[in-house]
């Protein structure tokens, strides 16, 4: 497989990924209330795992988590805020 396929696959994987955990944290947390501390929140733990995790899954989990909600905000808004 070519490097292209390859990084097209592994986008791929993460979109579906994504999907997932924004189905997953709609679930959970049906309203759109928050949306801007969670995603501050969940960036920085990415930044935390950036700076101090050796595990690129630990990294991985969190930029999925911060893509989530920031595709929530995208889709729902956020109505803590007018």
């Amino acid at each position: 497989m070519d490097s292209e396929a390859s990084s097209l696959e592994t986008l791929n994987e993460l979109l579906s990924e994504v999907g997932d955990q924004v189905r997953r944290e709609r679930q959970l947390f049906p309203g759109n209330r928050h949306h801007l501390s969670t995603l501050v929140m969940e960036l920085g733990e990415l930044a935390e795992a950036l700076m101090k995790s050796d595990q690129p899954a630990v990294v991985r989990e969190e930029a999925v988590r911060v893509a989530c909600i920031a595709l929530r905000i995208a889709a729902e808004g956020d109505t803590s805020f007018p």
